[in-house]
């Protein structure tokens, strides 16, 4: 997919560099800016992350109850397939959640928002490691110095993985149904 991605990239951008035909806007412009009018609050970076992540961790928690239990508390894990559909309820649910505050963000002319819209994906992330510290230390009778490299250091990979990779298909959903052309 990414092979394919730079190659229709650069056969674009050759063809669009060899091309003569002169840039038409599609509506009438001027040559001074408008003002960027400020943001509220609640469209900042922190409280949007909080929602976004916060909506999909709220689908996913009682699996993650049942996923910790049996990793730290000796149950036994049996139901895969509902942990498959979790799995894709999370997926979709993070989806929606961060086109649409892409979309906000884009409709209220946040300049900003490619990387507020990856942070937001990736959020989940974060509420599913701070729930992973918080299973640990108030339910698992465990010594700390025979559980903490465990948690520290596969938990902490397992989550970066989750905050990079789980937004990246869907944030890209906006910038390729809207073009900015700076002319």
């Amino acid at each position: 997919m990414g092979s394919c991605d730079i190659t229709f990239v650069s056969i674009g951008g050759i063809a669009g560099k060899n091309s003569k035909a002169e840039f038409q806007a599609p509506c009438r412009t001027t040559k001074y800016p408008r003002e960027i009018p400020p943001l509220p609050w609640y469209r900042g970076t922190l409280p949007q992350m909080a929602m976004a992540g916060f909506l999909p961790f709220s689908a996913i928690y009682i699996e993650l109850y049942y996923i910790f239990a049996s990793v730290w508390g000796h149950r036994i894990y049996t139901i895969y397939s509902i942990l498959f559909i979790v799995f894709i309820i999370l997926l979709i649910v993070t989806a929606f959640i961060t086109v649409a505050l892409t979309y906000f963000q884009l409709a209220a002319e946040d300049h900003e928002w490619w990387w507020r819209s990856f942070l937001c994906g990736g959020s989940t992330g974060l509420f599913i490691y701070g729930y992973c510290l918080y299973y640990y230390y108030a339910r698992v009778p465990c010594c700390f110095v025979l559980c903490a490299p465990h948690i520290s250091l596969d938990k902490v990979r397992v989550k970066i993985r989750l905050f990079i990779f789980c937004p990246l298909d869907w944030n890209m959903l906006p910038a390729r149904m809207c073009v900015s052309y700076d002319g």
